[in-house]
């Protein structure tokens, strides 16, 4: 597909998507729910009125955007798999990155904090803002980053993708700013949209950027500081806190995420993400470089069947080649690898032997000189009755085992697949 049509296409999935989300929010939002809730006969500021409505909101993003992927995409939209590691690890993490600035700030008495005592909004605001977390990692991440990752590439979609999410942002500077704090609100919210967008580049799962954009938001919120400039939280924190230190310390108005300590600790994990390369799925837009072949063969000329030979592990690949986002691999098989699904498409080429692939609807029966495409998101399991020689090309932020589901071989990371033969 030219680069052309790529563009065109990604525009088109772009809106498509967008469209879908907000038609589908609408609807169970302010259609579907209201009349659940007058058919129930709720008063209209009732907590279970508002739990339906907030779980309403949350139904229809996720259904829309598994749709969208289900029968625009025609995958499985594995990146809303709720996996329990990625739950608690989002939750954790989440606090644990915006926490330092706020230790910081309480303790030099930039802030300054009285305790009022638990509020009975807290837990209704705390759904809200997981929501608000979930629509903007869906959108941002789920939807805008992955297509202009699909037409641009990896890093180009970050930095993009970065940009945008901090522009959408400044509305809530208010009127009365100056442009100095436009500026540093630009900076501060690109920086923590592109940590976001790479943490999902990396993990490739909406779940653990939904659940640690939410829990960092809930700690600010807990702390009685705004959140990213908005006020109407401060009524439910626990703490009723003033801002005693400089702007460019505390954040102002808009709260610790402008903070100069949040930029440079959140500046320092994307650098170090960024320097961890494809350890698990890729960040950068194109492939970490291929072991070099030049030493023993100064032509560049990879012989596929016999480098697949010299393995001695089964279910190994190892990169033999690189091509713009793409690795060339070879593997060694023989037994079942198990079911699993992946978010790019995978070409297998039988280089010698025989190779079966069960799918959930069809299988393909492979021999020496045959090539097929198992496309993304499908399950699929690769079963070889004798040794098998196999030539892979893949995305480089492909993962070994992709969303395994019964996976029956050790799975290999990216950089054990970059050792030299």
């Amino acid at each position: 597909m030219s680069n052309k049509r790529v563009l065109l296409s990604s525009a088109v999935d772009l809106a498509l998507a967008l469209g879908i989300i907000a038609l589908a929010f609408g609807v169970i939002r302010f259609a579907l729910v209201p009349a659940v809730i007058e058919g129930l006969g709720l008063a209209g500021d009732s907590i279970a009125a508002a739990s339906l409505r907030r779980g309403g909101a949350a139904l229809g993003i996720l259904l829309a955007y598994g749709a969208f992927v289900r029968f625009r995409e025609r995958r499985a939209a594995t990146e809303l798999y709720p996996r329990p590691r990625a739950i608690v690890g989002g939750i954790i993490t989440g606090a644990l990155m915006i926490a330092p600035t706020m230790l910081v700030l309480f303790a030099i008495g930039a802030y300054q904090t009285t305790w009022r005592g638990w509020q009975a909004a807290l837990a209704g605001d705390a759904v809200v803002i997981l929501v608000a977390a979930m629509l903007e990692e869906v959108v941002f991440r789920g939807v805008l980053f992955r297509q202009l990752e699909r037409a641009l590439g990896t890093t180009a979609a970050i930095v993009c993708t970065a940009l945008v999410f901090a522009a959408v942002h400044l509305p809530n500077l208010g009127d009365g700013s100056d442009m100095r704090a436009f500026a540093t609100t630009f900076v501060s919210v690109a920086v923590i949209g592109g940590f976001w967008t790479v943490l999902f580049a990396r993990t490739r799962n909406l779940w653990f950027v939904t659940l640690h954009h939410a829990a960092w938001n809930f700690t600010i919120v807990l702390s009685g500081a705004p959140l990213s400039g908005l006020g109407e939280w401060l009524a439910a924190a626990p703490l009723v806190t003033v801002d005693r230190g400089p702007i460019w310390l505390t954040g102002g108005a808009f709260g610790p995420e402008n903070s100069v300590l949040t930029i440079l600790i959140v500046a320092a994990v994307v650098f170090t993400l960024a320097r961890r390369k494809l350890t698990g799925s890729a960040v950068e837009g194109r492939p970490a470089a291929a072991p070099d072949s030049s030493r023993t063969n100064p032509a560049g000329v990879v012989a596929l069947r016999e480098s697949a030979s010299r393995l001695t592990e089964r279910w190994s690949p190892r990169v033999v080649a690189a091509l713009d986002d793409y690795y060339v691999k070879v593997c060694k098989v023989h037994g079942t690898f198990g079911w699993h699904s992946h978010d790019t498409d995978e070409l297998f080429v039988v280089l010698e032997g025989r190779l079966a692939i069960a799918m959930q609807d069809a299988r393909a029966d492979l021999g020496t000189g045959d090539c097929f495409v198992v496309p993304r998101g499908v399950l699929h399991n690769p079963t070889a009755d004798e040794e098998c020689l196999l030539m892979l090309i893949e995305h480089a932020a492909t993962l070994h085992a992709g969303s395994g589901h019964a996976v029956a071989v050790p799975t290999r990371t990216i950089a054990e697949q970059l050792r030299p033969l």
